[in-house]
């Protein structure tokens, strides 16, 4: 059949549900609005219908037209397959109507799975017969397998298209919220429970520092398996000087309780320097006694451990 205007009994047209829920439907006053504007004005454009008598485009024209008690309506026939006429109403819904961007991919995704039902339902019916392709055999029937591909249908980005995609497939719920605008679409797929767990599995823990027998590790910026490392060592002082050797990648392995006060000492007094220098002070060896001579009167209790511990070996400084 050609595409002119013909007039056609109300009789002769049908509604597929399949297709007519591809597209959201009017609200209910613009349906109030729009009925109101066709009984005074009269129904003035031609209908969109498959030659079949499905009709693709103009399901509100049919209603009002039924509810004028008319008997016939202006239609545009089209030659279409099923699944080409899904492309066909998918398209002139996306650029006809005045739809959110959500909106758009939602129809774009229903189309793609109504075509890939149909697909399936096709490999079904044809058994095992090897005659017959697998799939679509439209020439025009476009694959929209990928998110870039529905988004250039859509006008939107892939990666919107991915969320909503993730979000429809793992929450139907919080998917119909996007669709009418109740949530942006980033948000919900933030919201999602296996997004928030991917989160939350790639944060280093622990966050806080560990003090473990006067030995701090801080495991903050380490990896899950970095942190699991640290924890393996049984030793305190052990774990402690490996743990520096990762920080400052220069403080000698310890070997005797003895090599780990002096490698303490070591480490202080070049943090000490290192501050001085970042002050813009000049960090001579007088500049460090003094710190030194003022250390006891402002850490008197630490002195004392350190003078026990000294003389636990027999050693003094």
């Amino acid at each position: 059949m050609s595409n002119e205007i013909v007039s056609v009994p109300l009789t002769n047209l049908s509604v597929d549900d399949a297709i007519t829920n591809l597209v959201p439907g009017m609200t209910d006053e613009e349906w109030k609005d729009f009925f109101t504007s066709c009984k005074k004005d009269g129904i003035r454009q031609p209908i969109d219908v498959r030659d079949d008598g499905v009709i693709l485009d103009g399901r509100h024209r049919y209603k009002a037209a039924i509810k004028l008690h008319m008997e016939s309506i202006k239609v545009i026939y089209h030659k279409l397959t099923k699944e080409s006429s899904i492309e066909f109403v998918r398209d002139t819904a996306i650029e006809r109507r005045n739809l959110t961007k959500p909106q758009r991919v939602d129809i774009a995704l229903k189309s793609e799975e109504l075509v890939d039902s149909m697909k399936k339902e096709a490999r079904k019916n044809q058994g095992k017969r090897m005659d017959l392709t697998s799939g679509s055999r439209d020439p025009d029937v476009k694959s929209l397998r990928t998110n870039e591909a529905i988004g250039k249908i859509a006008r939107v980005s892939g990666a919107t298209v991915k969320r909503m995609r993730k979000v429809k497939q793992e929450s139907p719920a919080l998917y119909q919220q996007v669709v009418t605008g109740k949530k942006g679409a980033k948000t919900a797929y933030q919201e999602l429970p296996s997004v928030q767990a991917h989160k939350k599995a790639a944060s280093p823990v622990p966050e806080k520092s560990v003090n473990v027998n006067d030995y701090s590790v801080d495991y903050t910026g380490m990896t899950p398996t970095e942190v699991a490392k640290y924890k393996s060592i049984k030793d305190p002082a052990q774990r402690h000087f490996d743990w520096l050797n990762h920080k400052y990648h220069k403080v000698e392995q310890p070997k005797t309780t003895a090599d780990n006060v002096i490698a303490n000492i070591k480490m202080a007094v070049e943090n000490f320097t290192g501050t001085i220098s970042v002050l813009g002070l000049n960090a001579t060896d007088q500049v460090v006694a003094e710190g030194i001579k003022e250390f006891p009167q402002k850490y008197p209790d630490l002195v004392s451990r350190l003078d026990g511990a000294l003389k636990k070996l027999n050693l003094k400084i």
